[in-house]
């Protein structure tokens, strides 16, 4: 007991240690002894400061681990109070454990003394330090008596205790365990703790915890919310940060996102966008970013004035802060027409452009992101190019990052709607990037640059260059695309290319008319317009209306000349059209079945439709051997009714049709049957002169059948005939002569 004594001041320890005292001391605590026991290890914990190693040598530990056992309180608390100061050494950390010291310490957290509590509490706050001991400790069930401790009425011994349990809550498993026994209750509680310092060790105990999926429930269900919003508006800053860390972990999942934003969350994290310490904004920032998925928070966030704060955060010079500040308004412009808008009127707009040199990819992939959103709105399409904002996107169409890519693209494809900017986009070179996406594996990015690309193609001179910038071969390789989008725009696209004269022939040789062929039986029917208007576009040249015949398109397009789209219609009946100008194509035409949906399209209510359908109609009809068959084939009723037609091409195709039929002594008495008298007089008065020649002379040949010149007559056709006799048009005067 003396040397307890000498050894509490501090010019005798080193000095007693000297003397070889410590291995006699040691060895007293085994005596049978209680108080010699007592006095020992009293006098180890005033040694064991500057001896650690050495008592730790002398088998100081084990034998003072022992004595937690002792039936003695005052044995107790001196023995824990020695392994208490040994276990701020790191290598005693894993000697206290290793030499069975963690079940006798959890005894001690449940013993009457508040000073072996405490103390006992402390030695496991140390020994929680070292990430060996965190799982022996658990497995060894020091987890149950540290929670209850949470409820002591010794500040010291919850701070103690709630330390240690935020050490133990790093760990993954001892994440799930902790709030299985029963942590958040007294946890959510300690949160209203007078003490900052038990404040902030309760807070990073919740915000560890916060990070398992497993833990949300229950945190949820213990209330932790409110105590935790209400720490965001705390006064220190390392609170205000674990607080929003811990709101962050936990709007990461679906179920809280909504119950975050009712509870209050916004304002103060929102208020916290402008801490003045750089990771306080980062954790907000963060926690923002994980609200800014749902629908309704999108507008709760900028309706508390979210977005100003984080535009300014886009300048911030942490890396990081711009990143989720890039991340939450590409959240936040999603699906918000309002959002979009306001992002653009607050100033977010050049801060967002400028981003898209940043070093940070996930910084670029989200500014580009939040650019795609924004430039929805027709007027925002032109501010970004005002603000040269086109040249950096057009750069990260040849980025390597595939997320960038697709946003970039989506991009081009939105500023490409607006005439404006087609051929903007072309002079910076844009064409080149997106052609060579188009062959992108990532079937949005294809899509994505094909739809840009067909936008640009409306330009005449875009539709020239994207061929000589060999574009072809990538778009004729889509048209077998198994993505419906993408294949429509595929199929648009070279519809446009397909318009001027010097790219049909390279879109033949390119395999580009065989390929629009084979989609004519396409399930899409959004493509059936555009392949359709392709062939018409090509078969304006003799060669091609021959190769689609043999390409098997004929069957094809007698189908869809029946479909109840009228592009699609009109498109098929214009290539039928066509192909009924080649002499060497209308006999088969007729073979094939082309008259019957002819006819039917005769009495089309679309105006361009019946136009093709009847011109269609007069080139087949100057074969011989077509004459009969057209008129057997209910031709005729339908064409006389189109002498009365309003637009002038019509009623002259239908006239010359008739005129081509009468040739045909087979169908003379069939017109007049089918009343073609009448009209055909009255276009003997047309103020047009091809119309009332062709009209003289489908008279003409019907007048040779003599009961037709019976009808005539009482039909009153003289009285036209003799005024015909007047007509300046001397072709006109010989056939009212003959007549």
């Amino acid at each position: 007991m003396c040397v307890r004594n000498l050894s509490a001041s501090p010019e005798n320890r080193s000095r007693i240690v000297a003397e070889g005292s410590l291995q006699r001391l040691t060895s007293l605590l085994r005596s049978p002894v209680d108080k010699i026991q007592e006095a020992a290890a009293g006098a180890i914990r005033n040694l064991s400061g500057e001896n650690e190693d050495t008592v730790a040598g002398e088998g100081g530990i084990a034998l003072l681990i022992a004595l937690l056992r002792s039936p003695s309180e005052s044995t107790q608390d001196q023995a824990a109070s020695a392994l208490w100061s040994l276990s701020t050494n790191e290598r005693n950390q894993a000697k206290i454990v290793s030499e069975g010291g963690i079940a006798p310490l959890k005894d001690c957290l449940r013993s009457p003394s508040k000073k072996v509590q405490e103390q006992c509490v402390g030695i496991i706050r140390n020994l929680s330090m070292n990430e060996a001991n965190e799982i022996p400790m658990m497995e060894e069930g020091i987890l149950p008596p540290l929670i209850e401790l949470l409820r002591s009425l010794n500040e010291r011994i919850q701070e103690h205790a709630c330390v240690a349990l935020r050490n133990l809550s790093i760990h993954p498993r001892c994440k799930l365990q902790m709030v299985q026994d029963g942590v958040m209750e007294p946890l959510v509680g300690l949160m209203r703790s007078p003490l900052e310092v038990i404040q902030e060790h309760t807070i990073v105990c919740i915000r560890n915890l916060s990070m398992a999926l497993d833990n949300v429930v229950t945190i949820m269900e213990n209330d932790a919310l409110p105590p935790l919003i209400g720490m965001l508006r705390h006064h220190d800053p390392k609170i205000q940060e674990h607080a929003a860390v811990a709101i962050r972990n936990l709007s990461v999942y679906d179920e809280c996102e909504a119950k975050v934003v009712a509870e209050g969350a916004l304002p103060p994290l929102i208020y916290l966008l402008r801490h003045e310490i750089k990771s306080v904004q980062e954790q907000a920032v963060g926690a923002l970013r994980n609200l800014s998925v749902i629908p309704e928070n999108k507008t709760r966030i900028a309706k508390e004035g979210g977005i100003p704060p984080l535009i300014l955060l886009l300048k911030s010079s942490v890396d990081k802060i711009q990143e989720l500040a890039a991340y939450t308004l590409h959240n936040l412009s999603a699906g918000s027409v309002l959002n979009q808008h306001n992002i653009v009127r607050d100033g977010g707009l050049v801060p967002l452009i400028s981003l898209l040199s940043s070093r940070n990819e996930a910084t670029v992939e989200q500014s580009i992101g939040a650019l795609r959103n924004i430039t929805l709105v027709d007027e925002n399409k032109l501010k970004l190019v005002y603000e040269g904002g086109l040249l950096p996107v057009l750069t990260l169409l040849r980025f390597d990052r595939e997320a960038i890519q697709e946003h970039a693209t989506g991009t081009v494809w939105n500023l490409s709607t607006h005439p404006e900017n087609e051929l903007k986009i072309v002079q910076e070179g844009g064409l080149p990037p997106l052609i060579r996406l188009l062959r992108s594996r990532n079937v949005l990015i294809s899509r994505q640059a094909c739809g840009a690309l067909r936008n640009l193609s409306v330009n005449d001179e875009a539709r020239v260059d994207i061929v000589d910038e060999a574009g072809l071969p990538a778009v004729i390789y889509l048209l077998k695309s198994t993505d419906a989008g993408t294949l429509e725009h595929a199929s648009v696209l070279l519809r446009n290319l397909s318009v001027p004269t010097d790219n049909k022939d390279k879109i033949a040789k390119e395999g580009g008319l065989t390929a629009c062929v084979e989609l004519l039986s396409s399930k899409h029917d959004l493509v059936l317009p555009h392949v359709a208007g392709v062939l018409r576009n090509l078969t304006v040249i003799d060669a091609y209306q021959i190769k689609i015949v043999q390409d098997g398109a004929l069957s094809p397009l007698i189908n869809l000349m029946s479909n109840p789209d009228d592009d699609v219609a009109e498109q098929a009946v214009t290539t039928v059209r066509n192909l009924s100008a080649n002499p060497s194509l209308d006999v088969k035409l007729v073979m094939d079945g082309v008259v019957p949906p002819l006819v039917n399209l005769l009495r089309s209510p679309n105006p361009a439709i019946q136009e093709q359908a009847i011109v269609a109609v007069r080139n087949l009809s100057i074969n011989p051997k077509n004459k009969v068959r057209i008129v057997k084939e209910g031709g005729l009723v339908p064409v006389v009714g189109l002498l009365r037609s309003v637009n002038l091409k019509v009623q002259e195709s239908a006239v010359v049709t008739l005129r081509n039929l009468s040739s045909d002594p087979s169908n003379e008495v069939a017109i007049v049957r089918e009343s073609a008298l009448v009209p055909l007089f009255a276009l003997l008065r047309s103020p047009h002169e091809m119309i009332y020649e062709h009209a003289s002379i489908v008279l003409r040949h019907l007048s040779i059948n003599a009961q037709n010149k019976a009808d005539m007559v009482r039909e009153g056709g003289l009285p036209y005939f003799i005024a015909l006799l007047r007509s300046t048009n001397e072709q006109a005067q010989e056939h009212a002569a003959v007549l």
